[in-house]
C-alpha cells in the first residue's frame, strides 16, 4: 500500500504541480484582470469534469478489475463521458449567438473542450487504479509534466504579458489529448477496447441503466463541484475583476496541498476494499493524515510573506484574514477526506451525496449573504463554511457506523 500511496502522490504531484507552476507564471506575466479570465474558464473546466465523468473515478476504482468486466465498465465510463460533453457542447454552441456578450462566454469553449479530455484522461487513470495499476499514471503525467514545464518556461521567457490566453488552452487541450492517446496505445487497452465493439453497442442501447446504476456516484461529483467551484463562477461576475484576481491566486498557490488528499484518499480506497480488518487500516492512515496536514498548515502559515509578495497582493487585515481562512480549510480537508472514500466502502453514497449537497446549497447562498458587506474576505469564507459543513457531516456518519 505504501509503494502504491508513493507512486499516486508522485502522479499526482507532477500532473498538479506542472498546472500549478503554469498558474503561478500566469500570475506573473499576465494583468490581474486577464488572469481572472483565465482562471475562471479552467474553473469552468473543473466544474465540468465532475460532470462528465459523472462519478466514473470513485466508481472505476471501487469496482474495476482486470478482467472483461472491468473494461466493460471503463468502456461504459467513456461513452458517458461522450455523451454528456456533446450534450453542453450543443448547448454552449447553440447559445453562442444570443450570449456571446457576457464576460467571458466568448472563451468558455475552451474550458468545455479541456474538461472532456481531462475526463477521458481521468477515466482511464481510475480504471488503472482499481486493477491496481498506480504505475501508468505516474508514467503518463511524467509525461504531460515535463512537456508542459517546457511550454511555461516559454511563456515566461517569451511571452511576457501577452494577453493571449487562447494559446494557454490550446496547449493544455493538446497535451491532455496525447496523454489520452499514449495511455490506450501503451497499454492492453488498445487491444481490449477496440475489440469490444459488441460492449459499445450494447453500451449505447442501455445508457439510461448506466445512468441509474452510478446516480449517487454522478450526483455526488456535481454536488462536489458546486460547493468548492461553483461558487468560483459566480464570483466571477460579482467581484470586481482585481478582487476576483487576487482571490484565485491565493487558492492557486495552496492548490498542491488539496491534490495530497486526493492522493491520498484514493489509495486508501483501493486497499480497504481489500483489507480484512478496514477500521484499523484506516485509524492509521487517518491519524497520519491529519499529522501531515498539521504539518502542511504550519508550513503555509511560515511562507505568509513570501506568497504575498509572489502574487504582488497588499497586506492588509483583509488579506490576512482571507489568508488565515484558506489555512483553516487546508486542515478541515485532511481531516475529512479519507471519510469521503470510507463512506463509498460503506455503501452510503446517498448519505454522503445529501451531506455535499446541503453544503452546496448553503455555499451558493452564503455568497450573496456575505460578499455585499465582506469582499475577499466573505468570498473566502463561502468556501470555509462548506468544507466545515461537509466535515461535520461526513465525519458525523462514518464514526456513527464504526461506533457500532
Amino acid at each position: 500500500m505504501i509503494k502504491d500511496i508513493i507512486y499516486n502522490n508522485l502522479s499526482q504531484g507532477l500532473q498538479f504541480g506542472s498546472r500549478w507552476v503554469l498558474n503561478i507564471v500566469l500570475i506573473t506575466i499576465l494583468d490581474i484582470e486577464t488572469y481572472a479570465i483565465f482562471s475562471f474558464v479552467y474553473s469552468l473546466s473543473n466544474i465540468l469534469l465532475s460532470l462528465l465523468p459523472f462519478g466514473s473515478s470513485v466508481f472505476l476504482i471501487a469496482e474495476a478489475n482486470d478482467s472483461k468486466k472491468g473494461v466493460n465498465l471503463l468502456t461504459e465510463s467513456i461513452i458517458v463521458a461522450s455523451f454528456l460533453f456533446i450534450l453542453v457542447f450543443t448547448v454552449y454552441v447553440g447559445l453562442t449567438p444570443f450570449l456571446n456578450y457576457i464576460k467571458g462566454w466568448a472563451f468558455s469553449g475552451y474550458g468545455i473542450v479541456l474538461s472532456y479530455l481531462l475526463s477521458l484522461n481521468l477515466i482511464v487513470f481510475s480504471y488503472f487504479k482499481g486493477i491496481g495499476n498506480f504505475k501508468k499514471e505516474l508514467q503518463a503525467n511524467a509525461i504531460f509534466c515535463i512537456a508542459l514545464l517546457l511550454f511555461t518556461l516559454y511563456a515566461y521567457l517569451i511571452l511576457v504579458k501577452t494577453k493571449n490566453i487562447s494559446l494557454f488552452f490550446f496547449v493544455l487541450i493538446g497535451l491532455n489529448f496525447i496523454i489520452f492517446v499514449y495511455s490506450i496505445f501503451s497499454s492492453e487497452l488498445k487491444r481490449r477496447i477496440f475489440t469490444s465493439t459488441g460492449v459499445i453497442e450494447n453500451s449505447l442501447v442501455r445508457i439510461k441503466e448506466i445512468f441509474v446504476d452510478k446516480v449517487y456516484y454522478g450526483l455526488q461529483e456535481i454536488v462536489t463541484a458546486i460547493y468548492t467551484q461553483a461558487g468560483l463562477l459566480i464570483l466571477f461576475y460579482v467581484l470586481d475583476e482585481k478582487t476576483y484576481g487576487y482571490y484565485r491566486a491565493l487558492f492557486v498557490v495552496v492548490a498542491p496541498v488539496f491534490m495530497v488528499t486526493v492522493a491520498i484518499s484514493q489509495v486508501i480506497l483501493k486497499h480497504l476494499k481489500n483489507s480484512s480488518n478496514k477500521i484499523k487500516v484506516f485509524r492509521r492512515i487517518q491519524l497520519y493524515t491529519v499529522v501531515l496536514g498539521v504539518i502542511i498548515s504550519i508550513v503555509i502559515f511560515a511562507s505568509k510573506k513570501i506568497i504575498f509578495s509572489f502574487i504582488k497582493i497588499e497586506n492588509s487585515t483583509v488579506t490576512n484574514s482571507s489568508f488565515y481562512i484558506i489555512i483553516g480549510i487546508v486542515l478541515v480537508r485532511f481531516i475529512f477526506a479519507n471519510y469521503e472514500m470510507l463512506l463509498v466502502l460503506l455503501n452510503k453514497q446517498k448519505q454522503r451525496f445529501f451531506v455535499q449537497l446541503i453544503a452546496a446549497i448553503i455555499s451558493i447562498i452564503s455568497i450573496f449573504v456575505f460578499l455585499p458587506h465582506y469582499g475577499l474576505v466573505g468570498a473566502v469564507s463561502t468556501n470555509g463554511l462548506s468544507y466545515l459543513i461537509v466535515s461535520f457531516g461526513l465525519i458525523l456518519i462514518s464514526e456513527n457506523y464504526l461506533s457500532k
